[in-house]
């Protein structure tokens, strides 16, 4: 494999071209030093390449890429089906990108791996008929655009293979969290991905600290998301849209597609594991799933509002077990209908309440939510029916989200 080094020169005239024309050729593409893209500088990636920075002795990033808008990225092409590039990018200090620092949105296999995202700088939106707000994001990969306020549709295969996101430190203050739209990571609209989304600390998101989203399984049946290990604390405030559960630290499921949260054939295996999660607004959610069949267990939750949710689940045949929620806030874990399920059949197995007070009751059964089981200590409201709770003390409060 061809292997380049490219120095930085401190200016953006200088600096994108060269890295542009390392990076056309593929290989390893070894930084040093500063590189300044300015306001909206870009690099665009549409072959295999490995981008890797500098580190010393101590494990101190020694490359640094300041400004840019969408720095580094990778476009779907024109031709659907085209298989991507696969992408390594891998310890660089990102200081002071506009919207975001690290775009993928075509790649057949990525790792993004070891890096610092700071001082990310919002950009409008410009979404036609939406009040104005600013997108703030760290890594996305998946099915946007890097033009401010469009989407893609999705489109299969455009981002497929393994996806490794790991060891990243990304920092999403705002000085306006109330209208911006902050998201750590960002999985999106991907077809049968082997994820593994581990080990990150993300800081101050005014939305969602990780997402991952409209994800679908390949046509032999592959695909599978685990969420492990990483470190979250989210802003105080946060933009309430587009629901007012805000700020958030992980979300996952199908919200632009509903119906691929009840198709077994299409809706990717998830798991959410031993995160430690700070959600520090006052309607905040820990964790929100908005899919069937999750699989949930070993995360340490602390909530801080009022009507801030430990576990929301809007799905059926998801497994809840063993996490320690700490502080306080509405609820523990609370059931409601959001995808077209009926929440039914989900499991709530032996979760730690000790250094957790409720402002109103532990765990809420709302209308709708029927036949699921919860066994272990605290209170319920449960206005479901035939659910089977086991320890819990019922007690007669109205259930609304």
């Amino acid at each position: 494999m061809k292997e380049q080094t490219v120095v930085g020169q401190n200016d953006h005239n200088v600096d994108v071209p060269a890295l542009q024309k390392a990076v056309d050729q593929g290989g390893t593409v070894l930084l040093r030093g500063v590189f300044d893209f300015g306001q909206k500088g870009n690099v665009t990636i549409a072959r295999d390449v490995r981008i890797v920075g500098e580190v010393d002795g101590g494990g101190v990033l020694r490359t640094t890429i300041k400004g840019g808008g969408s720095t580094l990225r990778s476009l779907r092409p024109a031709a659907a089906g085209t298989p991507g590039p696969k992408i390594t990018i891998q310890q660089i200090h990102f200081d002071g990108a506009t919207w975001m620092p690290i775009y993928i949105g075509w790649s057949s296999g990525a790792a993004i791996v070891g890096n610092h995202i700071t001082r990310v700088r919002p950009a409008p939106h410009g979404i036609v008929g939406q009040p104005p707000y600013d997108f703030q994001h760290g890594i996305v990969v998946g099915g946007i655009t890097s033009e401010l306020g469009k989407f893609e549709p999705y489109q299969e295969n455009a981002i497929a293979g393994t996806l490794n996101i790991a060891d990243n430190e990304i920092d999403l203050s705002s000085d306006s969290p109330k209208t911006t739209l902050g998201i750590g990571i960002w999985i999106i609209r991907t077809t049968g991905i082997t994820a593994n989304i581990s080990r990150n600390t993300v800081r101050n998101a005014s939305r969602n600290s990780i997402e991952a989203i409209d994800n679908f399984r390949a046509s032999d049946g592959t695909g599978r998301i685990v969420i492990q290990d990483n470190d979250i604390e989210t802003a105080i405030d946060g933009i309430p849209i587009p629901t007012p559960q805000t700020p958030n630290g992980i979300v996952a499921g199908y919200f632009f597609d509903k119906a691929g949260a009840i198709d077994a054939k299409r809706a990717v295996q998830l798991l959410i594991v031993h995160n430690a999660i700070r959600a520090r607004g006052q309607s905040s959610m820990g964790i929100a799933l908005i899919t069937d069949a999750a699989f949930v267990r070993g995360n340490q939750i602390r909530l801080q509002g009022e009507k801030a949710l430990g576990v929301f689940v809007g799905g059926s045949r998801n497994y809840i077990g063993h996490n320690r929620f700490e502080g306080s806030g509405m609820a523990t874990v609370f059931l409601a209908p959001f995808v077209e399920s009926t929440q039914s059949e989900n499991e709530l197995d032996r979760n730690e309440l000790s250094g957790w007070a409720a402002v109103q009751v532990d765990v809420v059964f709302s209308k709708g939510a029927n036949y699921n089981i919860v066994a272990g200590s605290g209170t319920i409201s449960d206005l479901g029916s035939g659910n089977r709770i086991e320890g819990l003390k019922p007690l007669a409060v109205a259930s609304s989200k």
